[in-house]
């Protein structure tokens, strides 16, 4: 028997200031990550990714390669 091996990559990501931000602005707030998590996914899938879990203010997700993982075309910026 033989195992296969694979090296990936595995983002993490969290809303910084998230009980700020909503207390702030929820309507705002709530519309921006709508947006994201509209683009994360598409973005994920260029580079050979995938969302793994997602919740309101973070989100884990496996990119097939580390080279995937840092291109500059898939950092997303507020």
């Amino acid at each position: 028997m033989t195992t296969e091996r694979k090296l990936a990559a595995i983002l993490s990501a969290d809303v910084v200031g998230y009980s700020r931000l909503m207390a702030e602005d929820e309507a705002g707030t709530i519309q921006t990550l709508i947006d994201f998590r509209g683009a994360i996914p598409m973005g994920l899938e260029q580079h050979c990714g995938r969302v793994i879990y997602w919740s309101e203010e973070s989100l884990v997700a496996g990119v097939a390669n580390a080279l995937h993982a840092v291109q500059e075309s898939f950092i997303l910026h507020a």
